[in-house]
Parts: structure tokens; C-alpha cells; sequence
């Protein structure tokens, strides 16, 4: 091995880490050793830590059982694993390989769906929950009388779900009340003054639905918007009976029409 350059050897014996060797022999040669040199090769060995604070104490363990398994050697300090420095790579494929599994299962759960049984419920509350999925947008398979949503929809439906079976014990929000409000009302007026009105008879429903959904609008007393609710589906009710009478049409929605006029 080459000796040090000279210009630093005497800051290297001066620091502490040559010094010269204490024989007779060494003395004659002029010799130097290096304090520590032992310790290079045969230290011990360098270590890894991966700080997983931000993972699950659940995730933590699937990783745990995972290292067991595969035979990695590690140690945990806390949500830290510690390995040595040479077993990098294998540690970081057994972590990729675990997010990864982890990501597809969150993907897969996502993915699924939600079943609600309606064996006891009579076909008018079925009817109105199917219009609150379509007001809401919510996509719906039934089988028999089971009925599906997406697992990402399950807590929207669960409050209408709620809303069918008791309609003031939900809460809900009242942003563009006011504009569902208007909308029942001009439907409402179409329709009184023309029964046959295509854009009103369109457009009533569809406000009902939503005015359900929406909830009483910002300042309006709860009982008061159910009436207004009822009253409105008393005339989509009638408009869509087979032969409807017109005339009952006309007066109905007369009424809804004079019953909000003072708030629009």
C-alpha cells in the first residue's frame, strides 16, 4: 500500500491516527501504522432505516409477516424497520411489491358494491328511492328485491335510504333550494295555465324529485317544504295517471303555483 503524502503525514500523526510502531524493528524501518485500520474490514456492518410512521400499524404487520416469510433480517425500532445496508434491494422489492398489493385491494374494495334489501318495502318507497338515485345521479342494479350501488356511493344512498323511511330525520344540505323552489313553481304555473304543456309536464317531476332530495331551502320551515313537496307530487301523481283529467291537473297545480308565489 502506498505510504500517505508526506505533507500530511505529520498532520496525520499529530491528529492521532499514525503513529509509529513501538519495536526495536519498527524504530530501524521507520515504519508507521494506521490506528483503526483493524477495524475497517471487520466492523460492523452498515444499516438501513425505512421511517413508516405514515403507513397503518395493519399495513405495518402485513410487511412484518412478509419479511418473516421471505427470510429478510430486520429489526423493528418502533414504526421504523432497520435492515442491513446490503439487503436494500431486497427490502425495497418486498415494500414495492406490498404497495402495490395494497393499492389493488383499495382499487378492487372501491370497485365493488353495496347490496340493500327491500323485501319489506311496499312498491310506492321503492319507487321513490329509484327516483332519488336518478335525481342524485346514482347508478342502480336491482335483483329481485335486492337493490346495488357502487361501494363509492353506499353513504349518499344510505341517507336517502333514511329519507324514504323517515323524511325529517335527515339533514339535508339547502344550497340551490331556492332554485328548485322557482323551478316547482314555474313548471307548476305552465301547467295551470296548459294541463298539455310539454316543457311543464316535463319539468315537474324532475323538480320533485330534486326538491325531495334537496331538502327545505335556506329560511323555509321543514314541515312547510313537505307540504309543498306533497303537494307537487299529488300533480305528477294525477298528470301521470292513464286519461288523466285535465282539468284536476290544472286546479292542482293552480294551487302549488298560488302556495309558493308569496316566497318566490
Amino acid at each position: 500500500m502506498a505510504a500517505p503524502p508526506r505533507g500530511h503525514l505529520r498532520e496525520a500523526m499529530e491528529m492521532g491516527l499514525l503513529a509509529r510502531g513501538g519495536g526495536e524493528e519498527d524504530e530501524e524501518r521507520g515504519e508507521v501504522s494506521i490506528a483503526g485500520m483493524g477495524e475497517m474490514g471487520g466492523g460492523p456492518p452498515s444499516e438501513t432505516e425505512y421511517v413508516l410512521d405514515e403507513w397503518s400499524e395493519q399495513d405495518r404487520q402485513i410487511l412484518r409477516e412478509r419479511m418473516e416469510t421471505l427470510g429478510v433480517p430486520h429489526r423493528w425500532e418502533g414504526p421504523t424497520l432497520v435492515v442491513a445496508s446490503a439487503d436494500d434491494a431486497w427490502t425495497e422489492r418486498v415494500m414495492d411489491q406490498l404497495e402495490a398489493d395494497l393499492d389493488d385491494a383499495v382499487a378492487q374494495e372501491a370497485s365493488g358494491t353495496v347490496g340493500y334489501d327491500l323485501t319489506e318495502w311496499d312498491d310506492d318507497s321503492c319507487k321513490q328511492l329509484m327516483d332519488f338515485l336518478e335525481a342524485e345521479g346514482i347508478s342502480y342494479q336491482l335483483d329481485e328485491n335486492e337493490l346495488f350501488v357502487d361501494v363509492m356511493n353506499e353513504e349518499r344512498t344510505d341517507e336517502l335510504v333514511t329519507l324514504v323511511i323517515d323524511p325529517l330525520a335527515v339533514v339535508l344540505p339547502a344550497d340551490g333550494g331556492i332554485d328548485v323552489m322557482s323551478e316547482l313553481f314555474v313548471a307548476a304555473d305552465r301547467l295551470a295555465n296548459d294541463p298539455s304543456d310539454h316543457a311543464g309536464r316535463k319539468a315537474l317531476p324532475v323538480a320533485v324529485r330534486q326538491a325531495v332530495v334537496q331538502g327545505a331551502p335556506y329560511g323555509m320551515d321543514a314541515p312547510w317544504w313537505k307540504g309543498v313537496v306533497t303537494q307537487a307530487q299529488a300533480v305528477v301523481a294525477v298528470m301521470e295517471t292513464p286519461a288523466a283529467d285535465e282539468d284536476e291537473v290544472a286546479a292542482l297545480a293552480g294551487a302549488l303555483r298560488d302556495h309558493l308565489r308569496p316566497v318566490i
